[in-house]
């Protein structure tokens, strides 16, 4: 099932956009301005690479981590309004 957006935050370093969903998901859109495509680049860059599935890991470590402990997989980090601040990695959202 797929959630919507909550957020969209363009990197121009990465060519890469990167789109919360309310679930908690990250979804990452690399090589968006010549040849969009969710697979991470291979091979040696100036920039390091970073996919959805690391961004959504993370996403669950943080909500985790500030809610104080152990939760079911069942509970969703709900997102709402991400956002980046002061230039792509950086980014902020708000979780319930």
């Amino acid at each position: 099932m797929l959630y919507p957006p909550s957020g969209l935050v363009y990197s121009p370093e990465h060519d890469a956009l990167v789109v919360p969903l309310i679930d908690g998901s990250f979804h990452v859109v690399h090589d968006i301005s010549s040849a969009p495509t969710t697979e991470p680049p291979l091979g040696l860059t100036k920039q390091p690479s970073f996919s959805s599935s690391d961004l959504s890991s993370m996403s669950r470590r943080i909500f985790i981590q500030v809610e104080g402990g152990p939760m079911s997989h069942g509970e969703i980090n709900r997102i709402n309004g991400m956002v980046s601040f002061g230039g792509f990695p950086i980014v902020s959202w708000a979780h319930e």
